[in-house]
């Protein structure tokens, strides 16, 4: 018996109540698109986008920084395709979230544990909140090296009472904007701008650097679309970094959430679809290109990986004779502080949903606690700061391990009559779904399992001859999600075969 997908409405109580009639004008006027064609389509899409934004403002961050810094720097142009490619696989389980999201009248993490199993809710909502907490070290680390940069060509020189001013600084704007998200959907539609100024900003610096410098175009385009192979042991964990940076397991949290937060339903998945490409993708490889070639430009070829990383530092320093001392570090110190300040708000906003969830999402006040969990991360730049810039790329590495767990689940879920009703795909679509869904978790499984067998960082660590507990724990830990993952993929819930 197929369960009725169709009883209640989806309801957070950490949001405002949703202005049903505007939400039906909403809906008339996407239907009314639909019918005029799809130039219309694409302007009221283009209209309506939103949670898509989030999650390009959340991968914007400073991992992504770190990884295109270090390819440009290791190797020029030529692997401008990874950062695109990886996302473009990250984009297609999130599109196959949104699809389960706004098909079913179920909260994703209630759906996930009657329909997969409870380990795998928890493990997906504990290892998104960890990963979450974690994630915002590096994200005020990042922001704070910079501001101190600034301030430094400013005059003002470095110290103790600058590095944590400006770490409560944004600390207080960032809680400001989040705490006051779903008070009513008119502060949803002020976040999301806020977000999308903060990525406009983000592209318009790093774009002011690019005009500035001397770029081969045609080198970018073989970047683009040669497809080069890495070949050394370097450029193969900086290739499976970038493939970690792209897509958190956070983001699989979010973005379900942040379609109910606005109401949406199954007429939004079209919608829902477009704003990923075009909120997602389309900043995220503009603003991460932008900075693989002016690290390739500036960097490749003068600066020696092996006894020191670049950083953003070092980069601005390259770029002084084109804007002179102070606007060169400010150009694209702004664009490292957007994507800091944007990221640290939307893991704010992600552990908020997920406390809310976890805590029985029966009031706000969950949403709020949950929200300023990640406000420990004010702590990175003064416990960290020696590591600073970089400690975003060992984060990403170990939130990449727990991607498998959270892909296992929405897989098996993809495939459940009992949830998704006649809105699960048949026939050559669903096979479709699942090659693309398999390929996406295979990429992620291998890149978590290379990261464990060749160490946390590039050049360091465990070694192949040299297996420790954690290289152990990791491969037994997923063997037995992949197994039993399949086993309770072969046999549905009870309810699907009554």
């Amino acid at each position: 018996m197929v369960e009725d997908t169709n009883v209640d409405p989806v309801e957070l109580p950490l949001v405002g109540n949703i202005d049903e009639e505007a939400l039906l004008e909403e809906k008339a006027f996407l239907a009314e698109a639909d019918r005029r064609g799809l130039a219309a389509r694409l302007a009221a899409y283009t209209k309506l986008s939103g949670p898509g934004w989030l999650q390009g403002a959340m991968t914007l961050g400073g991992g992504s920084a770190a990884s295109s810094l270090l390819l440009g720097t290791l190797a020029g142009y030529k692997f401008l395709w990874v950062q695109p490619l990886a996302l473009i696989t990250g984009i297609i389980m999130l599109m196959a979230i949104s699809h389960l999201t706004l098909s079913i009248k179920t909260r994703p993490f209630e759906a996930m544990s009657k329909y997969t199993h409870p380990v795998f809710a928890w493990g997906w909502a504990l290892a998104s909140l960890l990963a979450s907490i974690v994630w915002c070290f590096p994200q005020f680390s990042l922001a704070e090296s910079v501001v101190r940069d600034i301030a430094g060509q400013m005059g003002y020189p470095a110290s103790q009472g600058l590095t944590w001013g400006s770490s409560i600084i944004i600390l207080a704007f960032t809680l400001f904007i989040t705490l006051n998200y779903g008070k009513s959907l008119g502060w949803i539609k002020k976040y999301e701008l806020a977000l999308k100024l903060m990525v406009a900003m983000i592209i318009i610096s790093f774009f002011i650097v690019i005009i500035k410098v001397d770029v081969d175009w045609g080198k970018v385009a073989g970047g683009l679309f040669g497809f080069a192979m890495p070949q050394t042991a370097n450029e193969i964990g900086v290739v499976i970094s970038a493939f970690a940076t792209a897509v958190g397991i956070n983001m699989t949290f979010l973005l379900p959430y942040s379609l109910l937060a606005k109401g949406w339903e199954k007429e939004h998945r079209g919608l829902a679809k477009f704003d990923l490409w075009t909120g997602l993708l389309i900043p995220f490889v503009f603003a991460t290109s932008l900075v693989v070639i002016v690290s390739a430009v500036m960097l490749h070829g003068n600066f020696d990986i092996a006894t020191k990383k670049p950083n953003a530092v070092d980069l601005a320093v390259t770029l002084e004779p084109l804007f002179g001392p102070v606007a060169s570090h400010f150009i694209f110190g702004l664009g490292i502080l957007g994507m800091t300040i944007s990221t640290i708000t939307l893991l704010m906003l992600v552990s908020g949903f997920i406390v809310s969830e976890i805590s029985g999402g029966e009031s706000r006040r969950y949403f709020l606690v949950g929200a300023m969990l990640p406000a420990v991360g004010v702590l990175g730049p003064g416990i960290w700061s020696k590591y600073g810039f970089w400690m975003a790329v060992p984060t990403s590495n170990i939130c990449f391990f727990l991607m498998p767990i959270a892909y296992m689940a929405f897989l098996i879920m993809m495939n459940r009559k009992g949830l998704l009703g006649s809105e699960m795909p048949t026939g050559g679509r669903r096979i479709l779904w699942n090659i693309a869904m398999l390929m996406v978790l295979v990429i992620v499984t291998f890149g978590g399992f290379y990261k464990v067998l060749f160490g946390l960082d590039e050049g360091a660590g465990w070694g192949v001859g040299n297996w420790g507990l954690w290289s152990w724990l990791y491969v037994v830990v997923m063997a037995i999600f992949f197994i039993w993952g399949f086993l309770v993929w072969a046999k549905p819930p009870r309810e699907e075969t009554a």
